[in-house]
């Protein structure tokens, strides 16, 4: 079997894409509304995955909104249900581990009208037990959206017997991926904190420019003249600091979405190798299966 370049593939198909950066922008601004633009995202990143995994090689969709297939917000929808009943699903296990004896320390706090426990992790067995349902939740998402996306129903996306043998037929590509992922974040995640502290230090030391001739100067047994300073650096450098702050979470959503269509176009890759034309129903062995 040929090994795909994940990265160096996917990150083609997007760059060659016509107008790409104005689509990944587009869908920035879609994904900061609650729900719908995750529905939305989902939908459209994964019917573009779904595309590759069956060997249509073309660019992305050009229109977000388009739904052709009919399945943009159904398939979004579907994923999102996947997402969250795995997050719940992790958070229960997560309760239980926390439970057994010597994971954690438990304090419990009680008064006539109300009682409340608290758990305090001191294991360190807990923690790697909460970084590997981490990935094992992340490979499951990102296999059962693949197969919600091919079959264009939820249930595919639960069948873990189903996810067991894709992710066995090709556990090194699937790890991959996830270092792909988990790189480029790093990277990502890196060079904004860096330009968003330097931001961030010109408006603080333009900030402590203004102020500093007027702070030895100021009488500071009235209070009305100590007021009027801050009000006046308020309304002098606030509107620089909200703007980059906003500039800030758009820039940083811009980012995680390049990021999420990168690893969803990898995915499609992963996928194609799977024989996806050979499909036949849901519960149907795969074409693979006990080879």
């Amino acid at each position: 079997m040929q090994q795909i370049k994940y990265l160096s593939s996917s990150w083609n198909d997007i760059t060659h894409s016509r107008g790409w950066f104005g689509k990944i922008c587009l869908l920035g601004l879609i994904t900061m509304i609650p729900i719908f633009g995750i529905m939305v995202l989902r939908g459209y990143m994964y019917g573009w995955a779904r595309d590759i995994a069956w060997r249509v090689h073309e660019p992305m969709p050009a229109r977000i909104f388009g739904n052709e297939d009919g399945g943009l917000y159904k398939r979004g929808f579907y994923m999102l249900v996947l997402n969250l009943v795995l997050a719940l699903a992790v958070y229960l296990v997560l309760w239980l581990v926390a439970l057994i004896p010597g994971m954690s320390t438990v304090q419990m706090y009680g008064t006539s009208t109300s009682f409340s426990v608290q758990y305090t992790v001191n294991s360190p067995l807990y923690f790697l037990i909460y970084f590997a349902l981490i990935i094992v939740e992340t490979f499951i998402m990102w296999i059962g959206s693949m197969r919600i996306s091919i079959y264009g129903r939820l249930t595919p996306g639960f069948q873990l017997n189903k996810i067991w043998v894709m992710y066995k037929r090709l556990p090194g590509g699937m790890w991959r991926i996830f270092g792909m992922e988990l790189l480029i974040g790093l990277i990502i995640g890196f060079v904004l904190s860096i330009v968003f502290t330097f931001a961030l230090s010109a408006v603080i030391f333009g900030m402590l420019d203004t102020a500093i001739p007027s702070i030895t100067s100021i009488d500071y047994s009235d209070m009305n003249s100590l007021y009027a300073l801050i009000y006046n650096l308020v309304m002098a450098w606030g509107p620089a600091f909200l703007l980059i702050m906003l500039v800030f979470v758009y820039v940083t959503v811009v980012a995680t979405v390049f990021l999420e269509l990168l690893v969803a176009r990898a995915l499609g890759y992963w996928t194609m190798q799977l024989d996806v034309p050979f499909w036949r129903g849901q519960s149907d062995p795969l074409p693979f299966e006990g080879q």
